[in-house]
């Protein structure tokens, strides 16, 4: 008689995704749904009478009724479009759906095992509704929650009503609870899925530690690189200002590397420079150091890795120069601790000597309080060198401007056409500058070739203010004589 009962049922709604098996332990039989199972006429009542296991899909588009002598057990997804009446046992260990009314009847039981969800539009307990196993399982409540005089919510179970429970006669007995917290991945099983997942965020700095190149310090959330994270900019130099001397721009050849540390609201924390000599085609000990051209002294809490052997410097407790109206950062004030000579009165410059090596200098600058990004801003970097031991005689890129220890007597002399009123400094008649700054790493000119000779339109690009032939320092067709240049070609 089961047999025919669902077997009825099953070809009338055109459905043949059943499986008749023998309960195990025991001599009853029940119906196993393997697959989806479709009741799919809005009069038709789906009337559960016997046990009966759901493994995969159940949709009714009407009403199910689950008697009195029913055992329903729900291992994947119920959806029942209008009302589902319990007057027998439900037990639920995935995902029931019911887009009206979700009644528990006095003379039934619901369980709902193992962080169970169901969802209904409205809900009526009359009798218990219990929540077992090791995870809490869920009941949402869209609209109108009514637990009369019998009822009862208890056990590992959190109600969600959003409006708050209308009426409550009953019980909801700890360690059940109103709470609509908590997450459940969508699955093949439970499509809706239940609450948002919880935001990991280790420092609690309101950034997701998916997104925090810092998660577990509040102070620290992202990184910021000039050029990139994995390449190299390069300062060149002529060191002989206020005169050009052979114009060579390989006094000093530096890469360099800039990487700013963030935080949450994206104010810069840490600013750390790391650097190689690349060439020194000079007599002279040169220092290096630059400028925040947007801070002042008392914006720096620390400065490490500078390093100074001469006697030429002196610094404040936080690390910038002392003397200074802004903050100021000497790096070395000789490069030769960092490099290693293979020969000759010069360093890499020269092809016949071989190339030398040099050490990465890392200096890492902190500051007091959080600085906004765009003080820190690559046209706000202000690199200069001081050349032969002399501290006051400074070299900065064109228009940029001295610090508060430079010897400004020195403009105009020589071949300076420096003029602090119109913001001109460090720059020939023509407008030819001592010091260049490129985004990417530069094939310099070897020893005694002035610039203008081994690139073709350095000066044209010099002399309009950089407005034409912006490329003229790559690979481009026409713009280089390589045998001007130091290296093999």
């Amino acid at each position: 008689e089961l047999d025919i009962e669902y077997k009825e049922l099953a070809d009338k709604n055109g459905c043949k995704n059943y499986t008749r098996v023998p309960a195990l332990g025991t001599n009853e039989n029940f119906i196993k749904a393997m697959s989806n199972l479709i009741i799919n006429k809005q009069d038709y009542n789906f009337n559960v009478d016997k046990k009966f296991k759901n493994y995969h899909f159940i949709t009714v588009n009407g009403t199910m009724d689950n008697n009195s002598n029913a055992d329903f057990e729900n291992y994947c997804f119920l959806w029942v479009k209008q009302n589902l009446n319990n007057n027998g046992d439900m037990w639920n260990n995935c995902f029931i759906k019911v887009g009206q009314t979700y009644t528990q009847n006095s003379s039934g039981d619901t369980e709902l095992d193992n962080g169970g969800i169901i969802f209904t539009n409205n809900l009526m307990v009359n009798k218990d509704m219990e929540g077992t196993g090791n995870n809490r399982s869920k009941i949402r409540v869209d609209a109108t929650t009514t637990i009369n005089n019998n009822g009862k919510i208890k056990g590992k179970i959190d109600l969600c009503d959003a409006n708050g429970v209308e009426t409550n006669n009953g019980q909801i007995q700890s360690p059940a609870a109103l709470d609509c917290s908590g997450y459940i991945a969508p699955s093949t099983c439970f499509p809706d899925g239940y609450g948002t997942p919880a935001v990991q965020d280790c420092d609690n700095d309101g950034v997701p530690d998916g997104q925090d190149e810092y998660p577990c310090d509040p102070d620290r959330a992202f990184n910021s690189y000039y050029p990139s994270a994995n390449a190299t900019a390069t300062l060149a130099f002529e060191d002989l200002w206020p005169a050009t001397g052979d114009y060579d721009y390989n006094d000093l050849v530096l890469a360099f590397n800039i990487q700013k540390v963030l935080n949450a609201d994206n104010k810069v924390v840490d600013y750390k420079v790391k650097m190689k000599v690349l060439a020194i085609g000079a007599t002279f000990t040169n220092g290096f150091g630059w400028q925040f051209d947007d801070l002042v002294p008392n914006d720096v809490s620390t400065v490490t890795g500078q390093s100074l052997i001469h006697s030429l410097v002196t610094l404040s407790a936080n690390g910038t120069e002392s003397g200074q109206s802004k903050a100021v950062i000497i790096a070395y004030d000789s490069p030769e601790p960092s490099i290693q000579r293979v020969g000759g009165s010069f360093f890499n410059t020269i092809n016949t000597n071989g190339t030398g090596t040099s050490d990465t200098i890392r200096v890492n600058v902190t500051f007091a309080s959080p600085v906004l990004d765009s003080k820190l801003s690559i046209d706000k970097f202000n690199p200069f060198i001081f050349t032969n031991k002399n501290r006051a005689s400074e070299i900065h890129l064109g228009n940029f401007p001295p610090t508060s220890l430079a010897n400004v007597s020195l403009f105009g002399q020589s071949n300076d056409r420096s003029n602090p009123s119109e913001g001109i400094y460090y720059k020939t008649a023509n407008g030819m500058p001592w010091a260049i700054l490129l985004p990417n790493n530069f094939v310099y000119p070897k020893e005694y070739s002035p610039i203008t000779s081994a690139y073709n339109f350095f000066d044209d690009w010099a002399a309009s203010g950089g407005t034409t032939h912006t490329n003229w320092y790559t690979n481009a067709p026409g713009n280089r004589n390589n045998g001007n240049l130091f290296g093999t070609f």
